[in-house]
């Protein structure tokens, strides 16, 4: 969550530095948004492992339909990958591998130890030699002081989140739509069709 946040931060700059505001982010056009804190709500959930898996892939697949639904929106594109990476290698894995280096890299031995001594958790598991597209799991570590673990996919949701941020502030989504819309005799001609 750290690295996400960091990038949020760094949008949020670069689009005050090239001229958006914070005010144009609701005219976005973004659309189901509460899909997004329902997904996140169901991960966390503790339940033995089966459900937990079953709500990891109901999560995941809520954040696809969110992204598949905003997809013409500037980021979605990458959010959507991202979320297809994620729960690509989840599904072929059940659950998400973490690779021992990336641990060691972020400076999160106690998770390490934790996840040895409790084998393969809910949600989570050591990458090894069985792991199915292991280039895709949480192999990519933060040191301090971000100390965090993800997964090309997160990196994808992460950027796709701050290039929209930065869009919306300078109002491109918006323009975008205008732009979109037919004017003047090209909307009189569809209209006469449609009738």
């Amino acid at each position: 969550m750290r690295v996400f946040v960091l990038m949020l931060v760094v949008a949020v700059l670069v689009g005050f530095a090239t001229g958006g505001r914070l005010d144009r982010i609701p005219e976005a056009g973004i659309r189901w948004t509460l899909l997004v804190p329902v997904a996140l709500v169901m991960q966390p959930i503790p339940l033995p492992r089966e459900w937990a898996l079953t709500m990891l892939y109901a999560s995941f697949a809520l954040l696809v339909v969110f992204a598949v639904r905003n997809v013409r929106l500037p980021g979605f594109p990458l959010i959507l990958l991202g979320a297809l990476l994620n729960l690509t290698v989840i599904a072929v894995n059940a659950g998400m591998p973490v690779s021992a280096h990336a641990i060691t890299v972020a400076g999160l031995r106690n998770d390490y130890q934790e996840l040895l001594r409790d084998g393969e958790g809910a949600k989570h598991q050591l990458a090894g030699p069985g792991t199915r597209l292991n280039p895709l799991a949480d192999v990519i570590g933060f040191p301090r002081p971000v100390m965090q673990v993800v997964s090309p996919g997160d990196l994808c949701i992460y950027s796709g989140a701050a290039w929209l941020i930065v869009a919306a502030m300078r109002g491109r989504s918006a323009r975008r739509r205008q732009e979109d819309q037919p004017t003047g005799p090209d909307r009189h001609r569809e209209a006469t069709v449609g009738e």
